[in-house]
């Protein structure tokens, strides 16, 4: 049985107690007949295996993911590793770029088998001024909810038009 399929056992054993209380069957699955009291033996008996069977499939979920975490750290682990060369690589390139340019004229074309040097014109905007100081034509602006002060407000009892404080449940893994 499935972890998700321990739910629908749940129900489906809670509907045959049900049935059974009100008199509609009085035959078990066996075939015996069935009492109430006799049947609620058998139902508590049927629920603890259904309820031990979905926590020990809840406890193989939760070492699933336990493996699956530390399997995406040891992937952030790599990750960052490979940035770091990446990024070594590309100080590199920018560096020996600069070496070039130094000792090349501008214009300066070679060609071989391997390579090719050449220069193209480009055009950059060099602004030195602090962007407060340009005129609001030039500025952006960019705007943002506040929500460590929107959760103080609303703690507070303050009303906040467009937000509310809502308590969620998370599951933690260890």
């Amino acid at each position: 049985m499935k972890l998700y399929e321990t739910y629908f056992a749940i129900e489906q054993l809670w509907s045959q107690v049900e049935e059974i209380l009100i008199g509609e069957v009085t035959e078990g699955p066996d075939g015996v007949p069935v009492t109430p009291d006799l049947a609620l033996d058998w139902i508590e008996e049927a629920l603890s295996k259904i309820e031990d069977e979905r926590d020990h499939k809840a406890l193989n979920v939760a070492c699933l993911i336990k493996n699956f975490r530390a399997e995406a750290e040891a992937l952030k682990e790599e990750k960052l590793r490979l940035q770091r060369r990446q990024q070594a690589a590309e100080r590199t390139v920018e560096r020996l770029t600069t070496y070039l340019e130094q000792f090349l004229e501008p214009g300066t074309k070679l060609k071989d088998s391997r390579a090719t040097i050449g220069w193209r014109k480009s055009e950059a905007v060099n602004c030195w001024a602090a962007p407060g100081m340009l005129p609001r034509e030039f500025q952006r602006v960019k705007v943002e909810a506040d929500l460590t002060a929107i959760r103080s407000a609303l703690k507070a009892g303050e009303e906040v038009a467009g937000a509310a404080l809502e308590t969620r449940n998370n599951i933690q893994v260890r």
